[in-house]
């Protein structure tokens, strides 16, 4: 993954987080694991805060591994999970 498409992906990542209409996100530990050319891996650690305490169960610090492919020249979400992490 060149160094174009790894800032891609991170605001990539950013595009679809504003869709939520968070109001406060941080991204931290942001990792882009080359499979191929075409395919890779995007790992990252996000803090989220919502605007809407009706989204609250989307509130909280989330480890996201995501999976892109490169289909003609543009980056494509084909898998995404993601994992609370609980803070003790």
């Amino acid at each position: 993954v060149s160094e174009k498409d790894d800032r891609r992906m991170y605001y990539l990542a950013d595009e679809i987080l504003g869709d939520f209409g968070f109001k406060k996100y941080e991204i931290s530990n942001y990792e882009v694991i080359e499979e191929t050319e075409s395919l890779c891996q995007i790992h990252y650690v996000i803090d989220l805060t919502v605007g809407d305490r009706k989204n609250a169960d989307l509130e909280g610090v989330f480890h996201i591994t995501s999976t892109w492919k490169k289909v003609s020249d543009k980056w494509k979400l084909i898998f995404n999970m993601d994992s609370r992490i609980i803070k003790s």
